[in-house]
């Protein structure tokens, strides 16, 4: 039950940080949560291009 808590505590907050990026719409704040998110296995480099390109494809639905 503990190892449960613990994976699901560490997805839920990084959840919460992604919430947090898109209502002040910090891009900053977004790639942060994006490199915590326990399934991204990139180094900082492959996910800042990653992450960039999400934005590029993304643009036409994204506010502001």
């Amino acid at each position: 039950m503990e190892i449960t808590h613990s994976l699901v505590a560490r997805h839920f907050a990084n959840q919460q940080t992604v919430l947090q990026a898109a209502l002040t719409k910090d891009k900053s704040l977004a790639f942060q949560a994006s490199i915590q998110d326990p399934l991204v296995t990139l180094d900082v480099k492959g996910a800042q291009s990653l992450f960039q390109q999400m934005l590029q494809n993304t643009k036409a639905y994204l506010p502001g």
